[in-house]
């Protein structure tokens, strides 16, 4: 699992707690193409969410971080 991963690379560990009713799990379900979502469907869904929305803002951080544009010194 990537959250073994990082804890090997000596990374920071994350852990989320979160509640969800009847209609957001069938939502969340629906997303996935499935007509009922467990603990682990929605632990993957999350993990995955998570892990697709840090690599985006790592992108584009480096992007900015790389954008001529965006430097303000000498």
């Amino acid at each position: 699992m990537a959250s073994e991963q990082h804890l090997k690379r000596g990374d920071m560990k994350v852990e989320v707690s979160w509640e969800f009713s009847k209609e957001e799990m069938a939502a969340i379900g629906n997303h996935l193409g499935e007509e009922k979502v467990d603990r682990e469907g929605i632990k993957d869904f999350l993990q995955i969410a998570v892990r697709e929305a840090v690599e985006r803002a790592i992108v584009e951080r480096n992007a900015s971080d790389n954008d001529p544009s965006s430097n303000t010194g000498p």
